[in-house]
Protein backbone atom coordinates (compact mmCIF):
# COMPACT_ATOMS: atom_id res chain seq x y z
CA UNK A 1 0.00 0.00 0.00
CA UNK A 2 1.25 3.70 -1.29
CA UNK A 3 2.55 5.79 1.67
CA UNK A 4 -0.85 8.25 1.09
CA UNK A 5 -2.67 4.99 0.86
CA UNK A 6 -2.20 4.82 4.53
CA UNK A 7 -3.22 8.26 4.73
CA UNK A 8 -6.21 7.84 3.68
CA UNK A 9 -6.97 4.52 5.50
CA UNK A 10 -6.37 6.37 8.42
CA UNK A 11 -8.49 9.46 7.53
CA UNK A 12 -11.63 6.91 6.87
CA UNK A 13 -10.94 4.94 10.00
CA UNK A 14 -11.23 7.78 12.37
CA UNK A 15 -14.35 9.13 10.52
CA UNK A 16 -16.04 5.45 11.10
CA UNK A 17 -15.27 5.13 14.63
CA UNK A 18 -16.90 8.83 15.28
CA UNK A 19 -19.91 7.88 13.78
CA UNK A 20 -19.60 4.46 15.90
CA UNK A 21 -19.47 1.89 12.49
CA UNK A 22 -17.58 -1.04 13.79
CA UNK A 23 -15.78 -2.46 10.69
CA UNK A 24 -13.25 -0.17 9.42
CA UNK A 25 -10.68 -1.01 6.38
CA UNK A 26 -12.09 -4.93 6.48
CA UNK A 27 -9.47 -5.88 3.58
CA UNK A 28 -6.73 -4.65 5.67
CA UNK A 29 -5.40 -7.54 8.18
CA UNK A 30 -2.63 -5.02 10.05
CA UNK A 31 -6.07 -3.74 11.74
CA UNK A 32 -7.67 -5.40 15.34
CA UNK A 33 -11.05 -4.43 14.62
CA UNK A 34 -12.61 -5.85 17.54
CA UNK A 35 -11.61 -3.18 19.98
CA UNK A 36 -13.82 -0.97 17.70
CA UNK A 37 -16.65 -3.44 17.43
CA UNK A 38 -16.27 -3.97 21.24
CA UNK A 39 -16.50 -0.34 21.59
CA UNK A 40 -19.45 0.15 19.25
CA UNK A 41 -21.41 -2.90 20.91
CA UNK A 42 -20.77 -1.35 24.41
CA UNK A 43 -21.87 1.76 23.79
CA UNK A 44 -25.05 0.41 22.52
CA UNK A 45 -25.76 -1.63 25.79
CA UNK A 46 -25.46 1.57 27.92
CA UNK A 47 -27.84 4.21 25.32
CA UNK A 48 -30.28 0.83 25.44
CA UNK A 49 -29.82 0.73 29.83
CA UNK A 50 -30.22 4.40 29.78
CA UNK A 51 -26.84 4.59 30.98
CA UNK A 52 -25.73 7.05 28.78
CA UNK A 53 -26.93 10.20 26.92
CA UNK A 54 -24.72 10.87 23.78
CA UNK A 55 -26.13 14.87 23.28
CA UNK A 56 -24.70 15.51 26.67
CA UNK A 57 -21.30 17.89 26.60
CA UNK A 58 -17.79 16.48 27.39
CA UNK A 59 -13.89 16.88 26.86
CA UNK A 60 -10.87 14.66 27.08
CA UNK A 61 -7.46 14.94 25.80
CA UNK A 62 -4.51 12.24 25.73
CA UNK A 63 -0.94 12.85 25.43
CA UNK A 64 1.41 10.61 24.44
CA UNK A 65 4.56 9.12 22.76
CA UNK A 66 3.97 6.27 20.20
CA UNK A 67 5.64 3.10 20.43
CA UNK A 68 7.89 1.22 17.76
CA UNK A 69 4.05 -0.66 17.09
CA UNK A 70 2.21 2.40 16.50
CA UNK A 71 0.32 2.15 19.98
CA UNK A 72 1.09 4.78 22.92
CA UNK A 73 3.40 3.71 25.31
CA UNK A 74 1.24 3.39 28.62
CA UNK A 75 4.23 4.13 31.16
CA UNK A 76 4.01 8.06 29.22
CA UNK A 77 0.33 8.28 27.68
CA UNK A 78 -1.48 10.15 30.12
CA UNK A 79 -5.62 11.97 29.70
CA UNK A 80 -4.45 15.63 30.39
CA UNK A 81 -8.00 16.50 30.47
CA UNK A 82 -11.46 15.32 31.76
CA UNK A 83 -14.65 17.62 31.95
CA UNK A 84 -17.79 17.69 31.77
CA UNK A 85 -20.36 14.65 31.59
CA UNK A 86 -18.94 12.01 33.67
CA UNK A 87 -20.86 8.96 31.81
CA UNK A 88 -19.74 10.88 28.17
CA UNK A 89 -16.48 11.18 29.60
CA UNK A 90 -15.77 7.40 30.08
CA UNK A 91 -17.28 7.36 26.60
CA UNK A 92 -14.98 9.54 24.97
CA UNK A 93 -12.00 7.73 26.52
CA UNK A 94 -12.95 4.13 25.97
CA UNK A 95 -13.07 5.65 22.03
CA UNK A 96 -9.52 6.86 22.58
CA UNK A 97 -8.36 3.14 23.45
CA UNK A 98 -10.40 1.39 20.90
CA UNK A 99 -8.60 3.45 18.89
CA UNK A 100 -5.20 2.50 20.23
CA UNK A 101 -6.22 -1.13 20.62
CA UNK A 102 -7.14 -1.20 17.22
CA UNK A 103 -3.56 -0.18 16.09
CA UNK A 104 -4.36 3.06 14.08
CA UNK A 105 -2.46 5.03 15.00
CA UNK A 106 0.32 2.69 13.67
CA UNK A 107 0.07 4.32 10.56
CA UNK A 108 0.38 7.60 12.04
CA UNK A 109 4.05 5.99 12.99
CA UNK A 110 4.45 4.99 9.46
CA UNK A 111 4.32 8.75 8.73
CA UNK A 112 7.35 9.40 11.10
CA UNK A 113 5.11 10.60 13.67
CA UNK A 114 6.70 10.05 16.99
CA UNK A 115 4.26 12.52 20.06
CA UNK A 116 0.30 12.90 19.33
CA UNK A 117 -2.07 15.27 21.13
CA UNK A 118 -5.71 13.56 20.74
CA UNK A 119 -8.77 15.62 22.50
CA UNK A 120 -12.46 15.04 21.59
CA UNK A 121 -15.19 16.87 22.78
CA UNK A 122 -18.92 17.63 22.55
CA UNK A 123 -21.23 20.46 23.19
CA UNK A 124 -24.64 21.31 22.35
CA UNK A 125 -23.66 22.16 19.18
CA UNK A 126 -20.67 20.41 17.46
CA UNK A 127 -18.45 17.24 17.96
CA UNK A 128 -14.57 17.79 17.52
CA UNK A 129 -12.07 15.76 17.41
CA UNK A 130 -8.48 17.25 17.09
CA UNK A 131 -4.98 14.95 16.56
CA UNK A 132 -2.02 17.08 16.78
CA UNK A 133 0.94 14.82 15.11
CA UNK A 134 4.46 15.59 15.33
CA UNK A 135 7.08 14.71 13.08
CA UNK A 136 10.92 15.86 12.50
CA UNK A 137 10.61 18.71 10.19
CA UNK A 138 7.64 21.48 9.05
CA UNK A 139 8.76 20.00 5.68
CA UNK A 140 7.51 16.48 6.98
CA UNK A 141 4.43 18.34 8.78
CA UNK A 142 3.30 20.34 5.15
CA UNK A 143 3.86 17.08 3.13
CA UNK A 144 1.74 14.93 4.86
CA UNK A 145 -1.21 17.49 5.58
CA UNK A 146 -0.86 17.87 1.98
CA UNK A 147 -1.15 14.46 0.84
CA UNK A 148 -4.15 13.90 3.80
CA UNK A 149 -6.02 16.60 1.75
CA UNK A 150 -5.31 15.33 -1.38
CA UNK A 151 -7.11 12.17 -0.43
CA UNK A 152 -9.65 13.20 1.31
CA UNK A 153 -10.76 15.69 -1.84
CA UNK A 154 -10.06 12.31 -4.23
CA UNK A 155 -12.48 10.05 -1.25
CA UNK A 156 -14.84 12.13 -1.69
CA UNK A 157 -15.05 12.16 -5.81
CA UNK A 158 -15.37 8.34 -5.23
CA UNK A 159 -17.28 7.36 -2.26
CA UNK A 160 -20.87 6.74 -3.40
CA UNK A 161 -21.73 6.45 0.62
CA UNK A 162 -23.73 9.78 1.93
CA UNK A 163 -22.95 9.55 5.06
CA UNK A 164 -19.54 8.61 4.44
CA UNK A 165 -19.41 11.86 2.01
CA UNK A 166 -20.48 13.85 4.90
CA UNK A 167 -18.23 12.59 6.80
CA UNK A 168 -15.38 13.53 5.14
CA UNK A 169 -16.86 17.04 4.11
CA UNK A 170 -15.88 17.79 8.39
CA UNK A 171 -12.49 16.93 8.05
CA UNK A 172 -9.31 18.98 7.13
CA UNK A 173 -5.91 19.03 7.46
CA UNK A 174 -3.76 21.66 8.25
CA UNK A 175 0.49 21.67 9.33
CA UNK A 176 1.37 23.76 11.78
CA UNK A 177 5.65 23.62 12.65
CA UNK A 178 6.23 20.50 12.77
CA UNK A 179 2.67 19.09 13.36
CA UNK A 180 0.35 17.96 10.88
CA UNK A 181 -2.88 18.56 12.49
CA UNK A 182 -5.97 16.27 11.49
CA UNK A 183 -9.60 18.46 12.81
CA UNK A 184 -12.95 16.79 12.63
CA UNK A 185 -15.31 19.37 13.53
CA UNK A 186 -19.12 18.60 12.65
CA UNK A 187 -22.95 19.83 13.72
CA UNK A 188 -23.64 17.52 17.08
CA UNK A 189 -26.95 16.57 15.84
CA UNK A 190 -25.99 15.32 12.35
CA UNK A 191 -23.45 12.95 14.41
CA UNK A 192 -25.77 11.90 17.29
CA UNK A 193 -28.29 10.65 14.38
CA UNK A 194 -25.31 8.49 12.48
CA UNK A 195 -24.01 6.96 15.59
CA UNK A 196 -27.92 6.30 16.63
CA UNK A 197 -28.71 4.55 12.66
CA UNK A 198 -25.07 2.80 13.00
CA UNK A 199 -25.72 1.43 16.49
CA UNK A 200 -28.90 0.16 15.51
CA UNK A 201 -27.66 -2.49 13.29
CA UNK A 202 -25.67 -3.83 16.06
CA UNK A 203 -25.87 -6.40 19.23
CA UNK A 204 -25.72 -5.23 22.72
CA UNK A 205 -23.21 -7.87 23.50
CA UNK A 206 -19.41 -8.00 22.73
CA UNK A 207 -18.38 -10.96 20.88
CA UNK A 208 -15.99 -12.97 22.44
CA UNK A 209 -13.51 -13.84 19.39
Amino acid sequence: MKKFDKILFLACGLLITLAAFPVVAQENAELNKKPLLDFAVLLNQKIADKKVDLTKPFSVEVKGVLTKEGKLNPKTAKFAKSEGDAEMIKVGKSFIEAINDSGLFGYLSMLGVDKINFALSQDEKQVTAIIKSEVATAERAKTNASGFNIMLRVAQMQIKNEDDKLLLSYFNVIANDKNFVINFVAPQEAIQKLVEKNLEKLPTKASSK
